[in-house]
């Protein structure tokens, strides 16, 4: 150090390691070197915008992936959930209560399905089978599912799905259900299009208390119903009758007249689809044998072997009043003849056959098909199907019991034994296990204002003409089978 008080630094040595001080003028520092810290500065800002705008970027495609992924997740949601469908299903003789308990079991194993029902007025506002087939051929209005009768196949086929194999194997419609026979033909390929959840057969009433007071059995040929018919009838003086032994004969006040005419003629052997074809000889014979009871024997003018005439109260009205010994009629029969004389004595048999012939009634019943223009054909069909399984039956039955007094007749064979004790219905049944059963295109009280309807007219008007004018019934014979060729039945 000198006088002045400076710090003297002393020459390095050669060989010698000098340590070299550190000034420290607090009055004089020596200058920040600044100038990396600068760049670096200068690259964050001029980085800034860019980081900016990829962390934006970033952050819409995340919100988009998100939201992509909720949209999936909906949208597998919503397709795991069933679609929402209504089922409209048009019915005809009950109103919804009867069978409500079964779609509200149907609807609760199916949350997804809802069931309208709606009564249609068939007898009131008539054309039903042309509404039918108008709304499902244009789609429009349309029921999913329908009632119709079994005699009219040819004239809405083209208006129903056919059962599917499942639907046939589910139900047992080709093994447990009453098979019936197609005169027309129309069954002959085994195809299903519908399943009835009744039955019903053309059968024999008898009044029991006049049976027994002429001492006579019930017959079982036409033989034996022609002579007790004959014996059971009851004249005054003047030829008026009384008493008749046997509704048949005239058409206007015979219920089920077309039914009787037509088991005649299969009973007999005539070909409905060429009925004045080689064996018009049969179709002549059953016409005569039908209008023998409302005629007089031209041969022996004095002989009165009338049995009923137009004079007469309506069939089913005289046989309930207790004026009829023998009534062919069916089971929803029973109800208008309980409604008019709950006290009447009558027991229910199968129907008369050729001595010597096979046994064969006319079956006439209700089914339920599914549209052709139906957008839930799997849905309806399970409703089918669900429907004509042995609980829903017996369902349906009890309801029907408890509103009418009396159900349908089950449909299902092995339900038979279930009937057994109902004296009434169970000989219905007992028939068609014993006897063949055939469908009619002259079905009566089917109101379809086409097939039958047009049929019956004409039978209406041949049968008249037989009776009050003399025509011959094989002029008779040719006109129905005209009629028949007209709605496309026979040739």
């Amino acid at each position: 150090m000198d006088n002045s008080g400076n710090q003297t630094v002393a020459p390095p040595q050669p060989g010698v390691a000098q340590e070299i001080p550190v000034t420290t003028d607090a009055t004089n520092p020596p200058p920040p070197d600044n100038g990396g810290d600068q760049e670096e500065e200068y690259e964050e800002e001029e980085s800034s915008p860019l980081k900016k705008i990829l962390l934006i970027a970033g952050g819409i495609l995340g919100v988009v992936a998100v939201i992509i992924i909720i949209f999936i997740i909906v949208l597998r949601l919503r397709s795991s959930q069933p679609q929402k469908i209504t089922l409209v299903y048009w019915g005809l003789w009950e109103d919804q209560a009867i069978f409500e308990p079964v779609f509200a079991e149907f609807e609760k194993l199916h949350p997804n399905i809802t069931i309208e029902y709606e009564q249609q007025d068939i007898k009131g506002l008539g054309n039903y089978t042309q509404r039918l087939n108008t709304r499902i051929k244009s789609g429009s209005d349309a029921p999913d599912l329908f009632r119709y009768h079994n005699s009219w196949l040819p004239e809405i086929k083209d208006s129903l799905l056919p059962l599917p194999s499942e639907v046939i194997a589910g139900t047992g419609i080709d093994t447990d259900f009453y098979p019936v026979k197609d005169p027309i033909g129309l069954s002959s390929a085994k195809v299903y299009y519908g399943i009835p959840l009744e039955v019903d057969d053309l059968s024999l009433f008898v009044n029991n208390a006049l049976m027994k007071a002429g001492g006579y059995q019930v017959p079982t040929t036409w033989n034996d119903f022609r002579d007790t018919a004959l014996n059971l009838t009851v004249k005054d003086g003047s030829g008026k009758i009384l008493k008749s032994g046997a509704a048949i004969g005239t058409y206007d006040n015979v219920d089920h007249a077309s039914d009787i005419i037509s088991l005649l003629l299969i009973q007999n052997g005539a070909d409905l689809t060429s009925l004045n074809g080689s064996h018009k000889q049969n179709a002549d014979q059953a016409l005569t044998y039908y209008t023998y009871f409302a005629t007089s024997d031209p041969s022996n003018p004095g002989q009165d072997h009338r049995t009923w005439d137009s004079t007469m109260d309506d069939s089913t009205l005289a046989f309930a009043k207790g004026n009829v010994a023998m009534y062919f009629g069916y089971s929803w029969d029973i109800l208008e003849i309980e409604g008019v004389n709950k006290d009447l004595d009558f027991s229910i048999y199968p129907v008369p056959h050729p001595a010597g012939g096979s046994k064969s009634t006319i079956a006439s019943f209700w089914e339920e098909g599914v549209s052709a223009s139906t957008k839930h054909p799997k849905e309806a069909f399970e409703l089918l199907q669900f429907m004509a399984q042995k609980d829903s039956l017996e369902q349906i039955f009890k309801n029907q019991s408890d509103t009418h007094a009396v159900g349908s007749p089950y449909p299902r064979i092995s339900m038979a034994s279930e009937l057994k004790s109902n004296s009434l219905l169970y000989p219905f049944v007992s028939q068609l296990s014993s006897s063949t059963a055939y469908s009619t295109p002259f079905s009566s009280d089917t109101y379809d204002s086409y097939l039958d309807d047009n049929l019956n007219t004409g039978l209406q008007a041949d049968i008249g003409k037989i009776i009050n004018s003399g025509f011959s019934v094989d002029s008779a014979v040719d006109e129905i089978a005209g009629n028949l060729k007209n709605v496309g039945i026979g040739h």
